[in-house]
């Protein structure tokens, strides 16, 4: 039996396609890192979405088109593909923006024309990608903090939209994803019923997705992980995707928001041993780390305005900068030396 501990895995092991410089080369070795050490891997299109071109039912540009069939070229036959895509705005307020900047007008979030526009854009994506699994939309708990009196229209609209691709792509498995550093975290009141609200609508998924982030709750410790870890299988009836997630290596530093993060790669360590362990034990469906290496060099190509808030992520990676191998590397390789048990799902 401890034989077969150590010979098996029961969670596919990868990453985003985030890489870390806007080359050819740099794209190109991303790839190449998450077909090497990954069984599985994720495509986030979390871009602003044409609305207009989708309620007039006409074609959607080409420029936006080129990207995903590019991507989707890069497909392998040998490893899994999970799809997540932004219904959402950055701020978990309201509907993703359209190229322009705008949010599409609505009565009702659950406008047939909402209903319709995102139905045609998530079936788009899925016939370009051909996933396994989609994430619906992302971190959608994070709407019912920040615009509860959206929360109830969301869940209509969504509900919809999930029969819409069920229908249409019956055999792939769908999910909308869970914050769960928002998850576990105290709320201002009604803190049980929130978790409740969350964990019931969380389980009428094909499987509980999440979105791990730690130390955004100044998290640290291998005591914190696992009461996070213990809380997410006590509230999961499905099975347990962990759909993005990483650990920065070095203190992070928000001047515009006054924010400090101390972090060093001992605690990176601790976390992904943490989450590595856990998954085994409570028999994930996969883990998915966000992203490879750090992408310091990537933070120039965004917005002035939105270059403090892309760099919380850059320093979390497998790889510095650099290129050169961190202790968590080494923790991920040996784990995914280990042959995959087949997943039911």
């Amino acid at each position: 039996m401890e034989e077969e501990k150590d010979v098996y895995r029961n969670f596919y092991m990868g990453f985003s396609t985030m890489s870390y410089e806007m080359t050819m080369s740099g794209v190109e070795s991303t790839y190449d890192f998450i077909a090497t050490y990954g069984d599985i891997y994720s495509e986030q299109i979390e871009d602003p979405i044409p609305w207009e071109h989708l309620m007039s039912n006409d074609s959607i540009p080409y420029s936006i088109q080129q990207d995903w069939y590019k991507r989707a070229e890069r497909k392998t036959n040998s490893q899994k593909l999970l799809l997540s895509i932004g219904l959402l705005n950055v701020a978990r307020t309201d509907l993703q923006i359209s190229p322009e900047g705008n949010t599409p007008v609505y009565n009702k979030m659950y406008d047939t024309h909402i209903v319709n526009a995102y139905t045609r854009y998530a079936s788009t994506l899925i016939d370009i990608f051909n996933p396994n699994y989609v994430v619906l939309a992302m971190e959608v708990n994070d709407l019912l903090i920040n615009a509860p009196e959206k929360w109830g229209e969301y869940k209509t609209l969504i509900s919809i939209i999930r029969e819409n691709i069920q229908q249409s792509f019956p055999n792939i498995a769908l999910s909308e994803s869970i914050s769960l550093h928002n998850w576990i975290t105290h709320y201002t009141q009604n803190e049980h019923e929130l978790v409740e609200e969350i964990a019931n609508y969380a389980n009428m998924s094909d499987f509980v997705s999440i979105s791990f982030y730690p130390f955004f709750k100044y998290m640290n410790t291998t005591t914190e992980f696992t009461q996070a870890f213990n809380f997410l299988q006590n509230k999961s009836e499905k099975p347990i995707a962990i759909v993005e997630t990483n650990y920065i290596a070095e203190t992070l530093e928000l001047p515009s928001y006054n924010i400090t993060i101390p972090a060093q790669e001992t605690e990176q360590y601790v976390y992904l041993e943490t989450l590595l362990s856990m998954a085994q034990k409570d028999n994930y469906l996969c883990v998915i780390w966000w992203a490879h290496r750090d992408y310091d060099n990537m933070i120039s190509y965004y917005p002035d305005d939105l270059q403090e808030l892309a760099s919380i992520w850059s320093r979390s990676g497998l790889l510095t900068r650099d290129g050169e191998k961190r202790k968590i590397f080494y923790l991920w390789e040996e784990w995914f030396t280990k042959q995959v048990k087949n997943k039911h799902l």
